[in-house]
């Protein structure tokens, strides 16, 4: 009878071990998961900012380059208040272009940081499952 008593109790143990290495198991795929759909949102987001900086540095490219054209213009044929005033117009719009990415870099930035950080804690885990 003690005897029963010894194994039913080992094996109560054992079932308890198994709940909780499942629960563990199971704990450990959710967040595996969690983790690479906030990467695939942080990876996109990423191409949107890319995108946008991209398109921003375009802007400000053209915009000096027109800037140059009207300077030369009005070297060419004297300062006039058309002139005048399209260059002010660049400007301002250049200015703007100019203002716009330094907030978009830096949140590529911290984009980025964020990407690593959790590739390299989705990377440790996926070890640890191997390692299991």
């Amino acid at each position: 009878a003690a005897r029963l008593k010894e194994e039913e109790a080992a094996a109560a143990a054992y079932e308890r071990q198994e709940a909780l290495l499942l629960r563990h198991a199971q704990d450990q795929e959710f967040h595996q998961s969690l983790l690479q759909d906030q990467l695939k949102d942080l990876h996109a987001r990423a191409e949107v900012l890319r995108s946008s900086i991209a398109q921003t540095e375009h802007s400000v490219e053209e915009g000096s380059k027109s800037i140059r054209n009207a300077e030369q213009r009005m070297q060419r044929f004297g300062e006039n208040p058309r002139l005048l005033k399209e260059k002010s117009r660049l400007e301002e719009e250049l200015k703007s272009f100019q203002e716009e990415l330094p907030p978009l870099q830096e949140e590529l930035a911290e984009v980025d940081a964020a990407i690593r950080q959790k590739s390299e804690m989705l990377s440790a885990m996926l070890i640890d499952d191997d390692a299991d």
